[in-house]
């Protein structure tokens, strides 16, 4: 299970960190992380993320502006193999100069465009994440822990989401100086 877990302006220093796991196919061929050039409808954007060779995407990337941007898959029975790209939503994301922009853009999502999916768009002011399953929804994330994983972000039944939510809260009674910044 791919899995984000985000501080949000819990550390002065560092508005955000994000630790991240990607669970993919061995088979599904990636590059590892680069700085690369992102067309957008006015020239381009520079990004740092890694890229799905098969699909062109990423799951996750970091633009030059500050905004950090992060998909986890949606559980789904059977993925529609038609459908586009989940991890082109992470690369259009990040064209945008801000997390409020990039959300914006995703609450315009066409219904039924992608398999379900979780996406995280963050910067050291505003994160919000969305869960899509046939169409958008936003929850703007308040400053904080959060533990984003391939259920619903507001999903409690996941032993495993349910665990890292308290091993993060444990470490978050430590002092500010002791979490990696």
């Amino acid at each position: 299970m791919c899995t984000l877990i985000v501080l949000h302006r819990c550390v002065e220093a560092s508005p955000l960190l994000v630790a991240a796991n990607r669970d993919e196919y061995f088979e599904r061929p990636a590059e590892g992380p680069a700085l690369r050039d992102v067309p957008t409808a006015t020239g381009s954007a520079k990004v740092l993320a890694p890229r799905d060779v098969r699909e062109g995407g990423t799951w996750l990337g970091l633009n030059e502006h500050g905004l950090f941007a992060a998909l986890t898959n949606r559980r789904c029975a059977a993925p529609d193999p038609n459908r586009r790209s989940r991890g082109l939503i992470v690369t259009d994301a990040l064209t945008a100069a801000r997390a409020r922009d990039a959300a914006e853009m995703i609450e315009s999502l066409e219904a039924d465009a992608y398999n379900p999916f979780n996406l995280l768009v963050a910067d050291r002011e505003t994160a919000h994440v969305f869960s899509y399953e046939g169409k958008p929804e936003r929850i703007d994330l308040e400053p904080g822990p959060h533990v984003i994983g391939n259920v619903h972000p507001r999903d409690t039944t996941s032993p495993k989401i349910a665990r890292l939510r308290d091993e993060v809260a444990t470490a978050m009674t430590r002092p500010a100086a002791e979490i990696p910044a």
